[in-house]
């Protein structure tokens, strides 16, 4: 029985590394856009949010590549990583891409999401309430 177990355990843990190799080998071949914080918050809505975010790309290959804010080109490099901070100002969320600088092709996607603590008050219509 003990060497029975001793065989499936084995067999188990195998199988297991298996899977972890070729997930980490298939995760080579991908492109990868990681902003930190993915929240900017404001003081109340529509003001401007002002945050310095932290951008990390990784890319399958040495070619030039670029990341896009809201199709507008903030950072440009040629090797398989770059880090770089980014002063962001938005009163909305945004939208960042990591595209090949040649062929135009997005990669990979990352969004900024723009909150706020006190929403926009509404006053009502006549100005005055009965309670």
């Amino acid at each position: 029985m003990k060497r029975k177990l001793t065989i499936q355990t084995k067999l188990l843990l195998t199988v297991m590394l298996y899977f972890l190799t070729s997930s980490v080998f298939a995760a080579s071949d991908r492109s990868l856009l990681k902003i930190k914080p993915q929240k900017c918050i404001a003081l109340h809505q529509g003001q401007t949010c002002y945050q310095t975010l932290s951008i990390e790309a990784l890319v399958p290959s040495n070619e030039e590549y670029c990341i896009f804010q809201n199709n507008q080109e903030i950072s440009c490099w040629h090797a398989r990583q770059h880090q770089f901070e980014f002063e962001f100002e938005a009163t909305q969320s945004q939208m960042f891409e990591l595209r090949h600088k040649v062929s135009g092709q997005t990669l990979a996607e990352s969004k900024v999401t723009v909150a706020w603590v006190y929403k926009s008050k509404r006053k009502s219509a006549s100005g005055w309430r009965l309670f």
